[in-house]
């Protein structure tokens, strides 16, 4: 069925929309949607709604250009550079590591007659994690602030710059001259150096000029856009590039956050079309694709471990926020088909590549909104099973009596820390958290680090040693993983019946609950909202009186 350009658009948003709505519904990744939406208006599974190879085509072409310059717009230079040595050193290991298990892995154990240049292509985009949906997940589960989170979150902004490493060699793949590297690395760079500086001095200029017309801002967005891919097919380098790199110089321009925030109306609209244009194109899938998407998706979740587990006693960060991490990193990224759709066009990989690429990202990000969800958890069953916390526990700094036990570390233990140690120097102030990485700031204010999981019974056991007269735990609800402040207190209590319990809630009903069955309950929201209240009939007073 043939219609115009502007149908096959219409008919594009109009499917997705429902589609979206529908895996909104069921808790799903918004891009699983879009390519549902394609599939389903296609020649290859769907109705055939949309036959027009060239329309396809063009949808495509459009999306994937707008999609790399809404990846460019998200990749913060000063970000990566701050990020630091252990996470770049992760990152390191997590793509060599992982792409050469992952090389031999389908060279050896995956029987369907890749090409080498194939197997690279599948290696690589298996290694890359999708930024989109992980940090969607972090965000709603207030994550991205824990070590772990932040870990994820460095590791993810190192992998763009691999990929972005990836596309600027992959035009000559077929053609591997290191004369042709070096041209391509050169121009790359040439256009990185050019499109920084008018992003920095001159578009940053007019746009901030401007800023009130939200259309000038988005048209002029657009254009730039248009510009700089133009000029990097003019120079040798792929058009797609070069709506990446512009992308990048104006995330790192002065005035990036104000631009984002402009173009954000239309930012969805183009990424919709790409993704749908992958399902337009999709034939219909045989067992055997199903079966290799399942198998790649087992050696990504083998080679995230491998590389980055292993990492525990070199970093000093423990074995729980780097498993965390591992499994955080386990859907595949939507860079990936960002590559394979090149790699189809410089005529590198077939079309099968692309679908297996496609089906493992879909799989893989279905799975892994169950793996992040639950990642506390899976850790706690694993750790159990295999004694993980063990590991962590012989890092710990203290086995004397304490004073004071404090149940993980935050801001407010820093600060009662500070308190105590204020009136009593020489109080014995043990703190009990499985993060590693916070036996330091707790040893810089006078404090000690013990190593404990509060999901698991048997590692707060271990605690008994410090014999505590007092044990406070100043976490909510929402920072505690894998329990909650009723079960802890209640592991507490019986493990430390004479020991007098302070525990935080934030709501009457909880402070309610814990009162009753024994503990001395900080209502931290009662309090904050008197102190506030008092401060504004303070003001309303000195306002009435002058």
């Amino acid at each position: 069925m043939s219609h115009s350009f502007l149908t096959d658009i219409a008919l594009s948003i109009i499917v997705s929309g429902i589609t979206a709505t529908l895996m909104r519904v069921l808790n799903q990744p918004l891009i699983i949607g879009y390519i549902i939406a394609g599939v389903i208006l296609g020649p290859g599974i769907g109705f055939g709604f949309i036959t027009n190879k060239e329309n396809i085509e063009l949808i495509s072409e459009i999306g994937l250009i707008f999609l790399l310059f809404i990846i460019g717009l998200e990749i913060n230079l000063k970000d990566m550079i701050s990020s630091g040595k252990k996470i770049l050193g992760i990152t390191l290991s997590q793509v060599l590591i992982g792409c050469l298990i992952s090389f031999f892995s389908i060279k050896f154990f995956i029987n369907s007659n890749f090409t080498i240049l194939e197997i690279i292509y599948l290696t690589f985009c298996v290694n890359l994690t999708s930024t989109l949906i992980v940090v969607k997940i972090l965000k709603d589960k207030f994550e991205t602030q824990t070590l772990a989170g932040k870990l994820t979150i460095g590791i993810l902004i190192f992998q763009d710059f691999f990929a972005i490493m990836f596309l600027a060699f992959q035009k000559d793949f077929l053609n591997p001259q290191y004369s042709l590297f070096i041209k391509s690395f050169a121009l790359t760079l040439l256009l990185l150096i050019i499109s920084f500086n008018f992003s920095r001095f001159v578009l940053s200029k007019i746009i901030h000029h401007h800023s009130k017309n939200v259309e000038f801002v988005i048209l002029t967005s657009i254009a730039y856009c248009f510009l700089v891919s133009t000029g990097a097919n003019f120079l040798g380098v792929s058009k797609e590039m070069g709506a990446l790199i512009a992308g990048i110089s104006i995330a790192n321009s002065p005035y990036s956050q104000e631009l984002v925030v402009r173009i954000s109306s239309i930012r969805d609209f183009f990424v919709t079309l790409f993704f749908v244009s992958l399902g337009l194109k999709l034939p219909p899938i045989d067992l055997n694709t199903i079966m290799i998407s399942f198998t790649l998706m087992f050696i990504i979740l083998i080679s995230r471990f491998a590389s980055i587990l292993p990492y525990h006693r070199i970093t000093g960060l423990g074995v729980r926020p780097l498993f965390i991490t591992s499994l955080n990193l386990f859907p595949v990224s939507e860079f990936s088909l960002v590559i394979t759709a090149l790699g189809t066009g410089y005529l590198h990989i077939s079309n099968r590549i692309v679908v297996i690429v496609l089906m493992t990202m879909i799989l893989s990000s279905v799975l892994s909104t169950y793996l992040i969800n639950y990642n506390h958890t899976i850790y706690s069953f694993f750790a159990r099973l295999l004694k993980l916390d063990i590991i962590d526990e012989k890092m710990s700094e203290t086995s004397e009596k304490a004073d004071v036990l404090i149940l993980g570390y935050s801001k407010t233990t820093y600060e009662l820390i500070k308190n105590l140690k204020s009136k009593k120097p020489d109080s014995n102030i043990v703190v009990a958290d499985f993060n590693v990485g916070n036996s330091k700031p707790i040893k810089d204010i006078g404090g000690k680090w013990t190593y404990a999981d509060f999901s698991s019974y048997q590692s707060i056991m271990r605690l008994e040693k410090c014999e505590p007269s007092i044990i406070v735990s100043p976490l909510s609800n929402m920072i505690l993983k894998g329990t909650d402040t009723r079960q802890l207190f209640l592991s507490v209590k019986s493990i430390f019946p004479k020991s007098s319990h302070i525990f935080i809630s934030e709501t009457e009903e909880e402070q309610e609950e814990l009162s009753k069955l024994g503990a001395k309950v900080v209502n931290i929201s009662k309090i904050s909202s008197q102190r506030i209240a008092r401060e504004i009939n303070f003001i309303n007073r000195t306002q009435s009186k002058s």
